[in-house]
Protein backbone atom coordinates (compact mmCIF):
# COMPACT_ATOMS: atom_id res chain seq x y z
CA UNK A 1 0.00 0.00 0.00
CA UNK A 2 1.45 2.99 -1.34
CA UNK A 3 0.39 6.54 0.79
CA UNK A 4 1.07 10.01 -0.10
CA UNK A 5 0.27 12.25 3.49
CA UNK A 6 -0.16 15.89 2.87
CA UNK A 7 1.39 18.19 5.85
CA UNK A 8 1.85 22.11 5.46
CA UNK A 9 5.10 23.11 5.38
CA UNK A 10 4.90 24.17 8.55
CA UNK A 11 4.32 21.96 10.73
CA UNK A 12 0.95 22.56 13.13
CA UNK A 13 -0.76 20.05 15.80
CA UNK A 14 -3.12 19.06 12.98
CA UNK A 15 -0.20 17.67 10.85
CA UNK A 16 1.53 16.06 13.51
CA UNK A 17 -1.11 14.25 15.26
CA UNK A 18 -3.30 13.69 12.11
CA UNK A 19 -0.25 12.52 9.43
CA UNK A 20 3.15 12.53 10.40
CA UNK A 21 2.94 10.09 13.95
CA UNK A 22 0.62 7.74 12.54
CA UNK A 23 1.97 7.37 9.20
CA UNK A 24 6.10 7.58 10.29
CA UNK A 25 5.01 5.26 12.78
CA UNK A 26 3.28 2.79 10.28
CA UNK A 27 6.36 2.31 8.86
CA UNK A 28 7.98 -1.03 8.93
CA UNK A 29 4.80 -2.36 11.08
CA UNK A 30 2.51 -3.02 7.86
CA UNK A 31 2.46 -3.44 4.44
CA UNK A 32 2.66 0.50 3.65
CA UNK A 33 5.41 3.24 1.99
CA UNK A 34 4.87 6.58 2.90
CA UNK A 35 5.73 9.84 1.51
CA UNK A 36 5.26 13.18 2.71
CA UNK A 37 4.61 16.53 0.30
CA UNK A 38 2.86 19.89 0.91
CA UNK A 39 1.66 20.39 -2.42
CA UNK A 40 0.53 17.62 -5.53
CA UNK A 41 0.30 20.62 -7.90
CA UNK A 42 4.27 19.32 -8.78
CA UNK A 43 4.20 16.21 -9.17
CA UNK A 44 2.96 14.49 -12.63
CA UNK A 45 0.17 12.31 -13.22
CA UNK A 46 2.95 9.47 -14.08
CA UNK A 47 3.97 9.89 -10.68
CA UNK A 48 0.75 10.63 -8.60
CA UNK A 49 -1.05 7.45 -10.34
CA UNK A 50 2.04 5.13 -8.71
CA UNK A 51 -0.03 6.03 -5.34
CA UNK A 52 -3.03 3.95 -3.68
CA UNK A 53 -4.24 6.29 -0.86
CA UNK A 54 -3.75 10.67 -0.31
CA UNK A 55 -4.44 11.23 3.05
CA UNK A 56 -4.73 14.98 4.06
CA UNK A 57 -6.98 17.71 5.53
CA UNK A 58 -10.05 19.03 4.37
CA UNK A 59 -7.74 22.63 3.59
CA UNK A 60 -6.00 21.19 0.77
CA UNK A 61 -8.76 20.08 -1.51
CA UNK A 62 -10.47 22.14 -4.15
CA UNK A 63 -12.80 20.57 -7.08
CA UNK A 64 -10.14 20.07 -9.49
CA UNK A 65 -8.18 18.22 -7.21
CA UNK A 66 -10.30 16.01 -6.95
CA UNK A 67 -11.50 15.31 -10.26
CA UNK A 68 -7.45 14.61 -11.13
CA UNK A 69 -7.52 11.68 -8.61
CA UNK A 70 -10.71 9.96 -9.83
CA UNK A 71 -9.17 10.41 -13.48
CA UNK A 72 -6.20 8.70 -12.15
CA UNK A 73 -7.81 6.23 -9.81
CA UNK A 74 -6.18 7.24 -6.35
CA UNK A 75 -8.11 7.02 -3.47
CA UNK A 76 -8.26 10.08 -1.35
CA UNK A 77 -9.46 9.83 2.56
CA UNK A 78 -9.95 13.21 4.02
CA UNK A 79 -9.04 13.88 8.15
CA UNK A 80 -11.68 16.35 9.76
CA UNK A 81 -10.22 17.41 13.17
CA UNK A 82 -12.70 19.83 14.32
CA UNK A 83 -16.36 20.42 14.31
CA UNK A 84 -17.10 22.69 11.18
CA UNK A 85 -19.91 25.60 13.38
CA UNK A 86 -17.77 27.43 15.55
CA UNK A 87 -18.94 29.16 18.53
CA UNK A 88 -19.97 33.01 18.13
CA UNK A 89 -17.44 33.37 21.17
CA UNK A 90 -14.51 31.70 19.03
CA UNK A 91 -11.56 33.95 17.44
CA UNK A 92 -11.92 32.57 13.92
CA UNK A 93 -15.74 33.15 13.48
CA UNK A 94 -15.72 35.87 11.55
CA UNK A 95 -13.05 34.28 9.33
CA UNK A 96 -15.12 31.23 9.01
CA UNK A 97 -18.34 33.31 7.80
CA UNK A 98 -16.43 35.50 5.80
CA UNK A 99 -14.66 32.48 3.66
CA UNK A 100 -17.79 30.30 4.10
CA UNK A 101 -15.40 27.67 5.28
CA UNK A 102 -18.54 25.58 6.94
CA UNK A 103 -19.69 24.59 3.49
CA UNK A 104 -16.00 24.29 1.81
CA UNK A 105 -15.82 21.32 4.62
CA UNK A 106 -18.54 20.10 3.73
CA UNK A 107 -17.66 19.59 0.15
CA UNK A 108 -14.50 18.16 0.60
CA UNK A 109 -16.53 15.50 2.92
CA UNK A 110 -18.97 14.37 0.10
CA UNK A 111 -16.37 14.11 -2.51
CA UNK A 112 -13.98 12.29 -0.45
CA UNK A 113 -14.03 8.31 -0.54
CA UNK A 114 -13.70 8.00 2.81
CA UNK A 115 -12.81 10.34 6.06
CA UNK A 116 -10.87 9.68 9.24
CA UNK A 117 -11.29 11.86 12.36
CA UNK A 118 -10.92 11.99 16.48
CA UNK A 119 -14.16 10.82 18.29
CA UNK A 120 -17.17 8.94 17.61
CA UNK A 121 -19.16 11.82 18.44
CA UNK A 122 -17.57 14.06 15.67
CA UNK A 123 -18.11 10.88 13.66
CA UNK A 124 -21.95 10.90 14.05
CA UNK A 125 -21.51 14.53 12.61
CA UNK A 126 -19.52 13.41 9.77
CA UNK A 127 -21.68 10.64 8.49
CA UNK A 128 -24.35 12.59 6.81
CA UNK A 129 -22.17 13.79 4.61
CA UNK A 130 -19.61 10.96 4.18
CA UNK A 131 -20.65 7.30 5.05
CA UNK A 132 -17.35 5.49 5.27
CA UNK A 133 -15.62 7.07 8.26
CA UNK A 134 -13.06 5.68 10.62
CA UNK A 135 -12.20 7.65 14.47
CA UNK A 136 -8.73 7.37 15.40
CA UNK A 137 -7.66 8.95 18.48
CA UNK A 138 -4.31 11.54 18.65
CA UNK A 139 -1.28 9.48 20.23
CA UNK A 140 1.86 10.54 21.12
CA UNK A 141 4.41 7.99 19.85
CA UNK A 142 7.97 8.38 21.82
CA UNK A 143 8.75 9.40 25.01
CA UNK A 144 11.45 11.59 23.87
CA UNK A 145 10.25 14.90 25.81
CA UNK A 146 9.88 13.35 28.79
CA UNK A 147 12.19 15.06 30.75
CA UNK A 148 10.08 16.08 34.84
CA UNK A 149 11.39 18.72 36.62
CA UNK A 150 10.33 19.26 40.03
CA UNK A 151 9.52 22.98 41.21
CA UNK A 152 9.79 24.29 44.81
CA UNK A 153 6.73 25.71 44.74
CA UNK A 154 3.96 23.37 42.01
CA UNK A 155 3.25 25.58 39.25
CA UNK A 156 0.24 25.31 37.41
CA UNK A 157 0.17 25.60 33.59
CA UNK A 158 -2.56 25.43 30.57
CA UNK A 159 -0.55 24.08 27.98
CA UNK A 160 -1.93 25.07 24.27
CA UNK A 161 -1.99 27.39 21.43
CA UNK A 162 -4.22 30.00 19.70
CA UNK A 163 -7.55 30.69 19.69
CA UNK A 164 -8.42 29.87 23.38
CA UNK A 165 -8.82 33.12 25.00
CA UNK A 166 -12.54 31.64 26.13
CA UNK A 167 -11.02 28.80 27.60
CA UNK A 168 -8.24 30.99 29.15
CA UNK A 169 -10.84 32.78 31.01
CA UNK A 170 -12.42 29.93 32.88
CA UNK A 171 -8.83 30.27 34.91
CA UNK A 172 -7.79 33.79 34.78
CA UNK A 173 -8.87 34.65 38.81
CA UNK A 174 -6.52 31.91 40.13
CA UNK A 175 -3.20 34.05 40.27
CA UNK A 176 -4.40 37.43 40.71
CA UNK A 177 -7.60 36.49 43.12
CA UNK A 178 -6.11 33.44 44.58
CA UNK A 179 -2.43 33.76 44.24
CA UNK A 180 -1.54 30.62 42.90
CA UNK A 181 1.34 30.61 40.28
CA UNK A 182 -0.69 29.90 36.80
CA UNK A 183 1.61 30.30 33.58
CA UNK A 184 0.22 30.34 29.95
CA UNK A 185 1.48 30.95 26.73
CA UNK A 186 2.95 34.57 26.40
CA UNK A 187 0.95 35.10 23.20
CA UNK A 188 -1.76 35.95 25.89
CA UNK A 189 0.18 38.53 27.29
CA UNK A 190 -1.55 41.41 25.63
CA UNK A 191 -5.04 39.67 26.96
CA UNK A 192 -4.68 38.81 30.13
CA UNK A 193 -1.84 40.96 31.32
CA UNK A 194 -1.35 40.91 34.76
CA UNK A 195 -3.85 37.96 35.30
CA UNK A 196 -1.37 34.96 34.75
CA UNK A 197 2.39 34.32 34.20
CA UNK A 198 3.67 33.46 31.00
CA UNK A 199 5.47 30.96 29.18
CA UNK A 200 7.49 31.46 25.67
CA UNK A 201 5.42 29.92 23.35
CA UNK A 202 7.42 26.83 21.42
CA UNK A 203 6.96 25.71 18.14
CA UNK A 204 5.72 22.56 17.53
CA UNK A 205 6.72 19.56 18.47
CA UNK A 206 8.78 20.97 21.23
CA UNK A 207 6.03 22.83 23.16
CA UNK A 208 5.59 18.67 24.44
CA UNK A 209 8.67 19.67 26.41
CA UNK A 210 6.73 22.64 28.33
CA UNK A 211 4.90 19.46 30.36
CA UNK A 212 8.06 18.79 32.04
CA UNK A 213 8.46 22.16 33.76
CA UNK A 214 5.14 22.50 35.23
CA UNK A 215 3.50 20.09 37.98
CA UNK A 216 -0.23 20.91 37.29
CA UNK A 217 -1.63 21.04 34.44
CA UNK A 218 -5.28 23.09 34.00
CA UNK A 219 -7.30 21.83 31.10
CA UNK A 220 -9.53 24.42 30.95
CA UNK A 221 -12.28 24.55 28.15
CA UNK A 222 -15.63 26.24 27.76
CA UNK A 223 -18.50 23.94 27.56
CA UNK A 224 -19.99 24.28 24.08
CA UNK A 225 -21.23 22.81 20.21
CA UNK A 226 -18.05 23.58 18.91
CA UNK A 227 -15.26 22.39 21.54
CA UNK A 228 -17.73 19.22 22.67
CA UNK A 229 -16.48 17.84 19.32
CA UNK A 230 -12.55 18.38 19.87
CA UNK A 231 -10.40 15.48 20.66
CA UNK A 232 -9.52 14.61 24.23
CA UNK A 233 -6.13 15.90 23.23
CA UNK A 234 -4.90 17.65 26.31
CA UNK A 235 -5.88 14.84 28.53
CA UNK A 236 -3.77 12.47 26.34
CA UNK A 237 -0.66 14.53 26.80
CA UNK A 238 -1.34 15.03 30.17
CA UNK A 239 -0.80 11.76 31.12
CA UNK A 240 1.66 10.86 28.57
CA UNK A 241 3.71 13.16 30.71
CA UNK A 242 2.20 11.71 34.29
CA UNK A 243 1.08 15.12 34.79
CA UNK A 244 -1.86 16.16 37.93
CA UNK A 245 -4.52 17.73 36.04
CA UNK A 246 -7.60 19.76 37.07
CA UNK A 247 -9.99 19.53 34.29
CA UNK A 248 -13.12 20.61 33.08
CA UNK A 249 -15.88 17.70 33.27
CA UNK A 250 -17.01 18.49 29.68
CA UNK A 251 -16.80 16.58 26.35
CA UNK A 252 -14.65 15.59 24.59
CA UNK A 253 -12.83 14.75 28.35
CA UNK A 254 -15.61 13.14 30.46
CA UNK A 255 -15.45 10.38 29.54
CA UNK A 256 -12.18 9.49 30.48
CA UNK A 257 -12.19 11.26 33.87
CA UNK A 258 -12.22 9.60 37.15
CA UNK A 259 -12.39 12.36 39.80
CA UNK A 260 -9.99 11.84 42.65
CA UNK A 261 -8.23 8.77 40.58
CA UNK A 262 -6.45 9.86 37.67
CA UNK A 263 -7.82 14.01 37.80
CA UNK A 264 -9.44 16.46 39.29
CA UNK A 265 -12.86 17.25 38.20
CA UNK A 266 -14.68 20.60 37.55
CA UNK A 267 -17.97 20.61 37.44
CA UNK A 268 -18.59 24.44 38.57
CA UNK A 269 -16.35 27.73 38.73
CA UNK A 270 -15.92 27.75 42.56
CA UNK A 271 -13.66 24.46 42.03
CA UNK A 272 -10.61 25.53 39.84
CA UNK A 273 -9.24 27.22 43.39
CA UNK A 274 -10.32 24.43 45.58
CA UNK A 275 -8.40 21.71 43.81
CA UNK A 276 -5.54 23.76 43.12
CA UNK A 277 -5.35 24.24 46.74
CA UNK A 278 -5.63 20.56 47.15
CA UNK A 279 -2.77 19.87 44.73
CA UNK A 280 -0.27 22.43 45.20
CA UNK A 281 0.13 21.12 49.33
CA UNK A 282 -0.40 17.29 48.40
CA UNK A 283 2.42 16.30 46.71
CA UNK A 284 1.25 12.66 46.97
CA UNK A 285 -2.00 13.16 45.72
CA UNK A 286 -0.28 14.97 42.20
CA UNK A 287 1.87 11.89 41.66
CA UNK A 288 -0.83 9.41 42.29
CA UNK A 289 -3.18 11.10 39.72
CA UNK A 290 -0.47 11.27 37.59
CA UNK A 291 0.95 8.28 37.54
CA UNK A 292 -3.11 7.10 37.14
CA UNK A 293 -3.82 9.08 34.43
CA UNK A 294 -0.62 7.72 32.34
CA UNK A 295 -1.83 4.21 32.97
CA UNK A 296 -5.32 5.11 31.45
CA UNK A 297 -3.68 7.28 28.32
CA UNK A 298 -1.31 3.88 27.64
CA UNK A 299 -4.76 1.62 27.61
CA UNK A 300 -6.67 4.59 26.01
CA UNK A 301 -4.46 6.14 23.01
CA UNK A 302 -2.25 2.91 22.60
CA UNK A 303 -0.37 3.86 19.17
CA UNK A 304 0.06 0.07 17.92
CA UNK A 305 -3.53 -0.52 18.27
CA UNK A 306 -4.71 2.80 17.12
CA UNK A 307 -2.76 2.03 13.61
CA UNK A 308 -3.55 -1.74 13.33
CA UNK A 309 -7.15 -0.09 13.23
CA UNK A 310 -6.10 2.44 10.74
CA UNK A 311 -4.28 -0.29 8.35
CA UNK A 312 -7.70 -2.30 8.33
CA UNK A 313 -9.38 1.04 7.42
CA UNK A 314 -7.67 1.88 4.49
CA UNK A 315 -7.56 -1.66 3.47
CA UNK A 316 -11.16 -1.73 3.37
CA UNK A 317 -11.56 2.04 1.65
CA UNK A 318 -9.05 0.08 -1.07
CA UNK A 319 -11.48 -2.40 -1.89
CA UNK A 320 -14.29 -0.34 -1.96
CA UNK A 321 -16.12 1.16 -5.11
CA UNK A 322 -15.40 4.43 -5.68
CA UNK A 323 -17.54 7.39 -3.99
CA UNK A 324 -20.37 8.49 -6.42
CA UNK A 325 -20.69 11.89 -4.85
Amino acid sequence: MKILSMIKEKLNGIALYRSVIPHSHMIGRHDVRIHFTDNIITIPDKELETFDIIHASYAFWGDNDRERLRRLGVKLIIDIDDYWHIDRFHELYDYYEKEKRPQHIKDAMGTADAITTTTDLLAKMIRPFNKTVGVFNNVLMDDDFYAPRKNEVPFCAWVGGNCHTADLMLIQHLQKGNGFPVFVPDMYRDTFKDRFLYYEGQPIPNYLGLYNAHDIVLVALRQGEFNKYKSPLKVMESGFFKKAIIVSDVDPYSQYLKHKENCLAVRKHSEWARWCKLLINDAAMRNELGNNLYKDVMKNFNLLDVNKKRFKFYQSVLESPENPQ
